[in-house]
């Protein structure tokens, strides 16, 4: 089993298996890109597959927002379950298009074999999610859930975003 075929958040957020997937291949494509100090290479993959994979993450997004409550009539026809669905399916609409970019830069750390670069931005996005659950969970509930989960996703992308210039500094052009 692969490292990222075991991350949490792929069983609980719709749609992620797709979006990964995009991660995964920047792992590869990345990997080979920085193993041969090719920094045009490094480039051409992160753009490639991070403009596939947020086209996708934004595919979900429209897909959730107009057939949400189709999709969920599919899958149960009890009335309460069903409302409290609709409550937050505004979440589950905004989730690819948050957590696409954790994912995305995900791949391409685990591509360039920076783990350090990765243990910094999860040790500073875990201590915004864990500030964000103590606050938001008390006083909003599940919405507050939801909202501290999407700071986590939010926060990893973020984190890593700022971190990527010195990755692509660090890859000599050929």
């Amino acid at each position: 089993i692969r490292h990222s075929d075991t991350r949490p958040e792929q069983t609980s957020s719709t749609g992620c298996y797709g979006l990964d997937g995009f991660a995964h291949a920047a792992e590869a494509l990345v990997g080979e890109a920085v193993g041969a100090r090719d920094r045009k290479a490094l480039t051409g993959a992160v753009k490639g597959t991070t403009v596939a994979a947020v086209g996708v993450a934004a595919g979900y997004t429209v897909v959730f927002w107009l057939a949400g409550p189709a999709l969920v009539a599919l899958v149960t026809s009890v009335p309460d379950v069903r409302a409290t669905t609709a409550l937050y399916l505004p979440w589950t609409v905004a989730s690819p298009l948050i957590s696409v970019w954790s994912y995305q830069f995900d791949g391409i750390f685990i591509g360039a074999t920076r783990g350090r670069a990765m243990r910094n931005a999860m040790i500073a996005s875990v201590t915004l999610y864990i500030v964000a659950l103590l606050l938001l969970v008390p006083a909003y509930g599940n919405a507050g859930l939801w909202s501290a989960f999407l700071v986590l996703m939010a926060a990893r992308g973020l984190t890593l975003a700022i971190a990527y210039p010195r990755l692509a500094r660090e890859v000599s052009a050929c």
